[in-house]
């Protein structure tokens, strides 16, 4: 029984995934499945599973300086505003994700001044 909730679960998150213009095979499924072991067990909404994964792959965008990074972080946005808005995240999550992401983006910077 178990099995099957996770296996809905990881559906819904890949289903939400268009919404950031990302799919499974972007993110690479070995790493989506490892990321997501880690925030299931804390009772992420699929939603909070969808944004982990597109902050993750936002990390990987800067750090290869993919120009996806640009339009992924707009995408971040606005779906964070909109599920916080309609509670299907939790916004001291979105906060965490929002200063790690920051750190990214100055580190980014430094690393396109060297």
């Amino acid at each position: 029984m178990f099995f099957n909730r996770r296996k809905k679960w990881n559906g819904e998150v890949a289903a939400l995934l268009p919404t950031f213009d990302l799919t499974i095979e972007v993110v690479g499924p070995m790493a989506a499945l490892e990321a997501l072991d880690l925030v299931y067990p804390k009772g992420f909404s699929a939603q909070e599973g969808a944004l982990y994964l597109a902050y993750l792959s936002y990390s990987t965008f800067l750090k290869e300086r993919d120009a996806r990074a640009t339009n992924l972080k707009a995408r971040i946005r606005f779906a964070e505003e909109d599920w916080i808005e309609a509670g299907r995240v939790n916004p001291k999550n979105v906060q965490a994700w929002r200063e790690k992401a920051k750190t990214w983006e100055d580190a980014a910077v430094c690393d396109k001044s060297d």
